[in-house]
This record gives structure tokens, sequence and C-alpha cells, in this order.
């Protein structure tokens, strides 16, 4: 299959168009998309969940990890949309464009793949809801809408417009796959929306420093790489989920053991993570 024939499969298939478009590889895709946006998240509901029963059935692992692919479908399926129309529709009037495709398509094609992506995000969520049971689609479903328009919004202002979609946007990425376990209470909802609020913060400056001509701002190369370093990263993102997490326990909304537990858990995945990239091809890549 050649590049034109992947790019028009993917335009039907969650996931594969976020890697084709914009990933080299699969396993930068899997560290921007799994590692960096939701692993944290989901190794803190599972130490909360395993500590709250004191022990897992096996069939208590399939359960959640089903849960986890099937949300992680639905988001793709409704996030990559948004792609979508900025690669093929609103690259179209950008004075500079970015073309992220080596070929454009029909927009009856495009027009397709939005019918197919909707009608399969509302099976999907029509069974969860009727099947089984989970009282949260309804919210799911409303946040995929709001999300929607964030980013028709975020792919028609310009440029300098675009620190408050984009932080948006990122949160979602961070929340959306963990709905399931975030709708469990907020002793994990919590902790979950502290980390998007991190990543996303640490996603809006690393967008400012390669974007410094549309905001007026000085030009450094050098401290642009450095913003983009694994260490900038790991010291940002940590250190703003430490705080976050202390300000939340001190205002009564987390118990301090919840706050210093995630702190700490997000601290040693983040030194790993920082000690693994340092070691690969990882390390050049920007993650904004």
């Amino acid at each position: 299959m050649d590049r034109l024939e992947k790019e028009r499969l993917a335009l039907f298939v969650p996931g594969l168009y976020t890697y084709v478009s914009r990933y080299p590889r699969v396993s930068v895709f899997l560290l921007v998309n799994l590692a960096y946006t939701t692993t944290v998240g989901i190794l803190y509901a599972e130490v909360y969940r395993y500590r709250g029963w004191g022990a897992y059935l096996s069939s208590d692992v399939w359960n959640h990890a089903a849960w986890y692919v099937v949300l992680y479908v639905l988001f793709f399926l409704v996030y990559e949309m948004g792609y979508i129309h900025n690669d093929t529709v609103a690259v179209r009037k950008e004075p500079h464009p970015k073309y992220r495709l080596s070929g454009m398509p029909p927009l009856s094609l495009v027009g397709a793949s939005f019918l197919f992506r909707f009608a399969s995000f509302s099976g999907i969520l029509s069974y969860l809801y009727v099947a089984r049971n989970w009282a949260y689609a309804p919210y799911f479903a409303a946040y995929a809408a709001l999300m929607l328009v964030v980013f028709y919004v975020h792919d028609t202002v310009p440029k300098r417009y675009r620190l408050g979609t984009i932080f948006f946007l990122r949160c979602y990425r961070a929340t959306a796959p963990l709905a399931s376990v975030m709708a469990l209470t907020q002793d994990i909802a919590l902790p979950i929306s502290i980390y998007a609020v991190a990543f996303s913060g640490y996603n809006v400056l690393s967008y400012l420093s390669v974007n410094k001509n549309s905001f007026s701002l000085c030009t450094n190369t050098q401290r642009t790489l450095e913003l983009y370093s694994p260490r900038t990263r790991t010291l940002a993102i940590s250190g703003t989920v430490t705080a976050l997490a202390l300000a939340a326990a001190g205002l009564g909304q987390l118990s301090l053991w919840h706050a210093l537990t995630f702190s700490l858990l997000c601290t040693t995945y983040m030194v790993a993570l920082y000690l693994v990239q340092t070691h690969s091809t990882f390390k050049s890549y920007s993650f904004s």
C-alpha cells in the first residue's frame, strides 16, 4: 500500500490518521499519545483501585483494559475529525499552509469519513449507555461535542489566538480516554485533571516557543531547543503536578496522602521516561 492509499484509508480508521499524518514512527506515536498523555493517569487509577480492592481478579484486568481500548477508539474517532478538517479544509484558507498529506482527498471522501466516524462514535457510545449501563455516556458525548467546537475555532483563527484552544484540546487528549475511571471518584478524577493541566500548560509554552513570530516574541533557537528537551519537560510537568496536588490538598479537595502519592508516582514515572528518552531517538522529537 502506497502513501496515498494509506492516507485515504486512515480517514476511516481511528488512530491511523493521527499516525500517518503526524508521526514518523509507531514508537513516537505511542510515546506522544500514550506514554506522555495518559499513562500516568492509568497507573494511578489502577494503583488506587488495587489498593481499594486489595486484589485483582483476572476478569478485572481484562475489563479495565477493554474500557481503556474502547474509550481510546472513541477518542480517536472524534478527535481526528478536527485533524482531518484542519488538513483538508482549513489548510486551503491559510496564507502559508502546512500540508500534512501527500495528496488532497476529495471533499466527498472527507464528508464520508465524517459520517462514518460520527455513526461509529454514536453506535459504540449508545452500546455503552444501554448495554453496559454507563451513565456518564451523555456527558462524554457532550464533552466530545464541545471539543469539536473548540477544534473548529482552533482551525479557523490565526495562530496568535490559539493558546486557549490548544490548552483545552490537550486537556481533552489527557482526560477523554480515561473518562471511565475519572467517573469513579474525585480521588481519581482530580489527580488526572491536575496532570492534564500540567501537560497542557507545557504544550502551550512549547507552542509559543515555535511560533514566536506570531506572538511578536524574540527568536532564540537555543532556548526553544532547551524547552523541548526531555529534562525541561520532566521538570516542568512533574513540578507543576506536585504544586497543584499540594494546593488541592491545602484547599481540602484532595487528601494529603493522595496528593503525595500521585506526585511521587508522577515524578518517578517522568524521571523514568526521561532516562529512556536520553538513550533513544525520541529526545529530538517535538511533543507540542
